[in-house]
């Protein structure tokens, strides 16, 4: 055998490393600089002398011991806070960190820090606090290492991503030295500005307010934070914005600072802007009042003035609260006899600061207010000096560079061909701000009130107005004219003055002296004879002119008048040499009487300075009469007011001037509110702006006004039926024979209308017209009826739920729909919500892949109207959510087959506060039963919830106490006593199974959209071709006791008094009826419907490009709509339409006239804007299949913990339900 080998041991050679040991000293001096930072200077020479004796690794172990040691501490401990400060100033030192290289000390450091990543968010956090110390410790001018400014930069661009915001403020903090602003595509600017956006730590948000750097590129996104839902971000943007200097600003952006901050509704942020930047913005201008109000002002429009004008009213109110007024006297130019700016002075500024004066005065009551108002009869006189002489004021002299001043004073007329764009609307609105200051005044002066009428009357007459203007005096006259009956005689006498001035003077004292002249010149007979026949076809064009208006043809009409106008004009050039020559003789011949004189001299003045009628004057007396009529004083109209309606507003309804026939329908509509006798007639004139026309400020006009006649008068007013009735009879014994002169009266008759027809038109151009106005403008007017009881159709509510969830959806029809559901809530409506559900439901499970409703949860849509519809929203013995279960499981039997609806359905069962009636809830269970058996195999999530809510219905499970239900729930469930184990673990089991389905809804969602993408669900609807009120409750769910007990108060049938709630007289739909705080206003109180002020304007969320062309239906389509039945459409149509209506409506491209502002500014004489007509014959159709993209991957949303269903009444609320957008995923 061989002998066995042994292992030798081979000796080493080399030496083993040395373990590297701490130093004590070291950390000794470290743990010395925990208690305060006043001793860290001599600690920071022992360190350094330290470093010079102890090896550098010995001293870097012990070094980031110690820092390894007090990161463990949290984070608002004080001392590892002061051991971390000496560690930066230790490291920053200038003689470590002023090297050409870098030190040994900071690379082992960095090294260490940007190398080590760990689980606890407590030290990450001190890594990125330490950095960011080093980093600030190092001085202005200090440089650093390329390759470790990369590593800082990864490593806190990669914790900026971290889970804690704690940590993601530290990594701001330390990035800050590292960002470069002047380039707009640096990586640490551009991670700023998308968590500026997007973080959703308030916290985060603000420490990047104060991190980024300031210049023209980051500006506009540190401003759009003033917009922040976090209060605090809001008022840290202020702070921030503040150390900037305020001339580096735009204008824009000043007005935007101070007119976002006095109105925000954070108290805590009003006072930032109140005392800190209002303050030291003024300060910078030298407290010089207006020089800084100029550099606020904007005026390119009037939307730009009038912010201006309220921005720079209140900013002045806040100034004068904080420094007084004692020296606005002498800036204003106030003289001792007259407390009046000199007109050589007088500018928007100016103006601006002497109103926000008066306004102080009078809210303060220190007794100066004498000392700054002056008599009313003086100020009339400053107003009449001001509207003679506007060439003399300031704001004239300034504003025209090629006119030279003394030509401009010799200029006094306010005429918009005398003054440029900006000239008018300087006057327009210091004018505006002038009466602004008359409306201050108590009007108890007799001889100041003379006055200011005159001067009011006058202006009205002859100045050229804005309808601002016009709507400030006609509420002044309010207060001069109380009694209703002697302001309507007033301003029938002014309106009537301002038309007939433009008709040439007929009197016969006048015709007397145009005798006596060609008397005298009997050789002037061609003269003579023309004069005469244009006096006789004068006369015979107003004949024509009353006969068309009597047979109510307004459009022919209209082209009389304008031939009459033409007539008068040229009468008036061929007379004027004849009165100019007889004032020569009547001057030179002093025999003559008195009466000769005066006569000579009126018809000298009317032939040689007559009233042109322009689309202007026309525009201002339609605007007098609209808002005569709009006030809430005025209960009725007179028969004088009547007249003025019939012989001159009826006349300019059909209009060609686009500005004109706008205010004429509006006028028209104002009428019609107080009279129904024009209502009617009225009716039909709006509903053939939708045939005849084109414009979208028309359609929108009208639109709005149909809707408040079917508000005021209700659908059965508009009812044609009654009045076809005989025609109807002798038909079907008759035939009417051809006539070939009856086709103006089927053009006549094609175009009637009635509410019905207007009610499914509507409908039809809210799915396909494709201008956002006229479909929001739709919305609101269903939302009306809807709210004050004229319209209870669930078709209606079921679009009305769609808008609103539709991502597409502009944020101001979200608004208006949002505010609506929060009215029908509290007007205790949701019936209608709870009817609408189904249709709803289905449209959205049945959308095709190109519609943006695929987008939308349905989970989502079941939860608001569920929340929406708990009993506690309800009236007392109302409670929806018995129907919806019986409407649920009836669903769930007709389609067994559909497994993603059976989930939905099923899980959404469980949140139901089903009412206490034991036959109810028997039928429920047993319903469940008969499904459970009927279809064995069914998916166990879906057998789980439905074998949850059998026994929850057979009171198995005991429900916690819910404060948002009417009922209490038993607490001892007889005949189980002896299995409590068993019993408290099926009380569990509601909640685990809702549980279970939102933990697992998460991971399901990717998949069930590929699931819908691959296939729409064939759902049997035939539930929605029954009534919800009748035959559900007939349904084999429902026992024959619960269906005649008229006392059982749970029973989902409809209270005795629900028709009596839903269905309200015209007359009884009053004020009080509406709700409170909606965008929609009544045209009763505000028919003016140009004003943007009604409806506070979020930033509208543009999905499509806009195309230069307004897509109606055709006339042809429109026929087919009104040819189908009186009667409704049935919902088992509309919900099998809903799908294809994008493919089915055909849409024609008619040319727009692009209206895209309600503000009634002036209308150019020169220019007259033509309404182009629908032309007769059919154009070619346009396909507008535009296909809607989807989102690559859908968001997760989270769902709500069904456990809430204990604690939804402490936890929910009217607003609550109503409030959060429905599109948040």
């Amino acid at each position: 055998m061989a002998p066995r080998k042994r292992k030798v041991v081979v000796p080493a050679t080399g030496q083993s490393p040395e373990k590297i040991k701490y130093s004590t000293a070291v950390i000794q001096t470290m743990l010395k600089s925990q208690p305060n930072q006043t001793i860290h200077a001599k600690l920071i020479r022992q360190l350094k002398g330290l470093y010079a004796t102890v090896p550098h690794d010995s001293f870097m172990k012990s070094f980031l011991q110690v820092i390894k040691r007090q990161m463990e501490h949290e984070e608002t401990n004080e001392y590892a806070k002061n051991v971390f400060m000496f560690c930066a100033k230790f490291v920053a030192d200038p003689e470590y960190s002023e090297q050409s290289e870098t030190h040994p000390v900071m690379s082992s450091l960095f090294d260490w820090l940007l190398s080590t990543i760990s689980y606890a968010p407590l030290v990450r956090f001190r890594i990125c606090q330490l950095v960011n110390l080093v980093l600030n410790a190092l001085g202005s001018d200090a440089t650093l290492d390329d390759s470790i400014c990369d590593k800082i930069q990864r490593y806190m661009l990669d914790r900026m991503r971290d889970v804690s915001q704690h940590v993601r403020v530290q990594a701001v903090l330390a990035l800050q030295r590292l960002q470069d602003p002047t380039n707009p595509e640096d990586a640490v600017c551009r991670a700023y500005i998308y968590h500026l956006d997007k973080d959703p730590s308030p916290k985060v948000r603000q420490t990047i307010i104060s991190s980024l750097g300031l210049n023209y590129h980051t500006l506009p996104h540190i401003i759009d934070r003033l917009w922040d839902v976090d209060e605090r971000v809001r008022r840290h943007t202020y702070m921030q914005m503040n150390s900037f200097p305020v001339r580096q600003y735009k204008v824009a952006q000043r007005l935007k600072f101070l007119e976002q901050g006095l109105t925000d509704h954070a108290e805590s942020v009003k006072k930032v802007v109140r005392n800190v930047m209002i303050p030291q913005w003024f300060e910078s201008y030298q407290q010089d009042h207006i020089v800084f109000i100029e550099a606020l002002k904007l005026d390119a429009d009037e939307k730009e003035i009038e912010r201006f004008r309220n921005t720079a009213k209140m900013t002045l109110l806040e100034i004068f609260k904080k420094s007084g007024v004692k020296e606005m006297g002498a800036l204003l130019k106030f003289s001792e006899e007259s407390k009046v700016v000199p007109l050589a002075d007088l500018t928007i500024e100016r103006a601006i600061c002497w109103q926000a004066l008066l306004e102080h005065q009078q809210t303060t009551d220190t007794g100066e207010e004498e000392d700054y108002m002056m008599e009313l009869s003086k100020l009339c006189e400053y107003l009449k000096q001001f509207i003679e002489n506007t060439g003399n004021a300031a704001f004239m002299m300034s504003t025209d560079g090629n006119r030279t001043k003394s030509a401009l004073a010799t200029s006094t007329s306010s005429s918009p061909h005398t003054m440029d764009k900006l000239q008018q609307l300087y006057f327009q609105y210091i004018l505006l701000t002038l009466l602004e200051i008359v409306g201050m005044y108590d009007y108890g002066d007799e001889f100041g009130r003379d006055s200011l009428k005159l001067v009011l009357s006058g202006i009205l007459c002859n100045e050229v107005l804005f309808e601002m203007n016009v709507r400030l005096i006609m509420s002044i006259f309010e207060k001069l004219l109380p009694d209703v009956e002697q302001r309507f005689k007033f301003f029938v006498d002014l309106v009537n003055s301002v038309l007939e001035p433009s008709r040439v003077d007929f009197s016969d004292s006048s015709r007397v002296l145009v005798d006596k002249y060609f008397e005298r010149h009997p050789e002037q007979t061609g003269l003579q004879f023309k004069i005469s026949s244009l006096r006789l076809e004068i006369l015979d064009l107003k004949e024509q002119e009353n006969s068309l208006v009597q047979q109510k043809d307004y459009k022919g009409a209209h082209l009389v008048t304008e031939k009459l106008n033409a007539c008068n004009e040229e009468l008036s050039n061929l007379l004027k040499p004849l009165a100019q020559e007889l004032s020569t003789t009547l001057a030179s011949n002093t025999s003559c009487s008195s009466n000769s004189t005066l006569e000579s001299g009126m018809f000298q003045k009317s032939t040689l300075n007559p009233r042109r009628m322009t689309q202007e004057t026309i525009s201002k007396c339609l605007q007098i009469c609209f808002h005569l009529v709009n006030s809430p004083s005025v209960r009725v109209l007179t028969p004088m007011v009547c007249d003025l309606y019939t012989s001159f507003i009826s006349r300019h309804v059909q209009s060609s001037e686009l500005h004109t026939r706008n205010w004429a329908l509006r006028a028209s509509t104002a009428f019609s509110m107080l009279y129904d006798g024009l209502s009617k007639e009225t009716f039909q004139l709006l509903y053939q702006q939708f045939l005849h026309t084109s414009s979208t400020r028309l359609w929108k006009t009208a639109i709005e006004c149909v809707f408040e006649l079917l508000d005021r008068y209700g659908f059965e007013h508009f009812d044609l039926e009654d009045e076809s009735k005989d025609d109807s009879r002798v038909s079907k014994s008759s035939r009417q024979l051809f006539n070939r002169h009856s086709g103006h009266d089927m053009e006549e008759e094609v175009s009637a209308c009635n509410g019905n027809e207007f009610y499914k038109m509507s409908i039809h151009f809210m799915d396909t017209c494709d201008e956002p106005v006229i479909c929001k403008t739709i919305i609101e007017g269903f939302c009306r009826l809807v709210l004050h009881g004229h319209c209870s159709s669930t078709d209606i509510v079921s679009k009305l739920l769609l808008r609103y969830f539709n991502p597409t959806t502009d944020p101001e029809t979200q608004q208006i729909l949002g505010i609506f559901f929060e009215g029908l809530i509290r007007k205790r409506r949701q019936e209608l919500m709870q009817k609408a559900l189904l249709g709803t439901l289905f449209t959205i499970l049945e959308a095709s892949n190109e519609s943006p409703l695929a987008e939308v949860r349905p989970e989502t849509v079941l939860k608001f109207v569920i929340n929406s519809t708990r009993p506690i929203f309800c009236n007392p013995g109302v409670n929806p959510h018995n129907t919806i279960a019986i409407s649920f499981l009836r669903v769930m039997q007709d389609n067994l087959s559909l497994k993603d609806l059976l989930k939905l359905m099923s899980r959404e069962l469980l949140t139901l506060e089903i009412g206490d009636d034991p036959t109810l809830r028997a039928n429920l269970a047993n319903a469940v039963d008969k499904m459970m058996v009927r279809e064995t195999n069914l998916d166990p999530k879906i057998v789980k919830n439905l074998t949850t809510f059998r026994e929850l219905m057979r009171g198995k499970i005991v429900e916690p106490l819910s404060f948002s239900s009417s009922r209490v729930p038993a607490i001892i469930v007889h005949g189980e006593d002896s299995t409590n184990s068993d019993d408290q673990s099926i009380g569990t089991a509601r909640s685990e199974v809702i549980e279970e389905d939102d933990d697992e809804e998460e991971d399901r969602d990717e998949e069930d959209e590929e699931k819908r993408a691959d296939s729409r669900p064939n759902i049997n609807k035939s539930i929605l071709q029954e009534d919800s009120d009748t035959d559900l409750l007939a349904s084999p769910l429902r026992s024959r006791a619960s269906l005649i007990d008229p006392n059982n108060l749970s029973s989902p049938s409809r209270p005795a008094n629900a028709q009596a709630m839903s269905v309200q007289s015209p007359l009884t739909a009053n004020a009080e009826n509406r709700i409170e705080g909606s965008t929609m206003k009544s045209l009763r109180r505000s028919l003016h419907f140009g004003g943007s002020a009604n409806t506070p304007m979020l930033p509208p969320a543009t999905t499509k490009q806009r195309t230069s062309t307004f897509k109606v239906p055709d006339a042809s389509a429109l026929h087919k709509i009104r040819a189908k039945p009186n009667s409704t459409v049935s919902e088992k149509e509309n919900a099998s339409t809903n799908e294809t209506v994008a493919s089915t409506g055909q849409s024609f491209v008619i040319p727009a006239t692009q209206e895209t502002t309600d503000d009634d500014s002036l209308q150019k004489a020169s220019d007259p804007e033509d309404i182009p007509e629908t032309p007769p014959e059919p154009s070619t159709p346009v396909v507008t299949s535009a296909t809607r993209g989807r989102r690559s991957a859908k968001s997760k949303q989270l769902t709500s913990n069904a456990r809430s269903l204990s604690s939804s009444s402490t936890s929910s609320s009217e607003g609550d339900v109503v409030n959060a957008s429905p599109n948040a995923s």
